[in-house]
């Protein structure tokens, strides 16, 4: 087990990755978009105002081209297997892009509340793309914050990070101006544990900010499945909203009637399991129901 990570939540491994491997996992990144984004589920990928992509959720998804690859370097999986005492598995592949100028913020969080484990025995490798600094979003890291525990989130309503903390938690981790970033290049791995707050800014500058994400688990640790079922719901809800309906039948623009044609589309993306869909309808028909008198 490594002493620092176990002691403030974090920590940076310098040049694990060489620039011709990042260039491969570039490639493999927009390959795997080109070649699978049909089949993308409406959560699974998330664009700036500006239509450019700014998160993939699903690169482990539809095949495992990409974990593959990074199984192959062994100092980043000597690292890994000597982070917790627990074997770990890599479970889930992300890609946070934020381009140039519109790249969009995520507000502090920790990652557990999204993975629902019920020992929260994980941690994300965040994987360095392009040179990451606190101008061009770099990741707000708050030291200590895993040993808090599971914080009490609220829904964010910002796609790609759904969750974000409760305001009256701040002052558990010293407040949200309390962190550090530290500066990264490419190739560069950052790890940090799944209780560890954090977030990052909005990427207004004119370089990328481009992140491979890696979600390792111990394989000893199971989800929840009360905690999962009520997380998924909440970004079911999110997406209702974001298509902006809750908002227009308040404001009584558009008729209960429309509501339900424009819910037909997300929920067959969002919702392929039973029970999922089942769930999202009894929802959203309980809110039309008391708020709306809808029949």
């Amino acid at each position: 087990m490594s002493t620092e990570f176990d002691n403030i939540g974090f920590i940076l491994c310098e040049n694990i990755f060489t620039q011709n491997d990042i260039n491969h996992l570039l490639t493999l990144i927009n390959t795997y978009i080109e070649k699978h984004k049909h089949k993308f589920e409406i959560y699974e990928i998330n664009y700036t105002k500006t239509k450019n992509i700014n998160s993939v959720h699903c690169l482990h998804k539809y095949d495992s081209t990409i974990i593959n690859y990074i199984k192959k370097n062994k100092q980043f999986m000597n690292t890994i297997n000597n982070l917790i005492e627990d074997d770990v598995e890599i479970v889930a592949a992300e890609a946070f892009l934020k381009p140039a100028n519109d790249g969009m913020l995520s507000p502090i969080h920790q990652d557990n509340n999204l993975w629902c484990l019920k020992k929260g025995n994980a941690f994300t490798a965040w994987i360095a793309l392009d040179n990451i600094n606190n101008k061009n979003g770099g990741l707000k890291l708050f030291k200590k914050s895993h040993k808090l525990g599971l914080l009490e989130h609220k829904e964010s309503f910002v796609n790609g990070t759904s969750q974000t903390i409760k305001e009256n938690e701040y002052h558990k981790f010293g407040g949200e101006n309390n962190y550090i970033i530290n500066v990264l290049k490419p190739g560069d791995v950052q790890f940090h544990h799944s209780l560890t707050v954090h977030g990052s800014n909005a990427n207004l500058t004119n370089n990328s900010r481009r992140v491979l994400t890696l979600q390792i688990f111990s394989k000893k640790d199971i989800r929840c499945p009360i905690l999962w079922n009520k997380y998924r719901q909440s970004v079911y809800k999110q997406q209702i909203n974001t298509k902006g309906l809750t908002v227009s039948l308040i404001e009584n623009k558009i008729t209960c009637e429309d509501a339900y044609k424009n819910l037909d589309e997300p929920w067959n993306q969002i919702a392929k399991e039973n029970f999922e869909k089942f769930d999202l309808i009894n929802y959203f028909t309980s809110y039309l129901l008391k708020y709306k008198n809808c029949k």
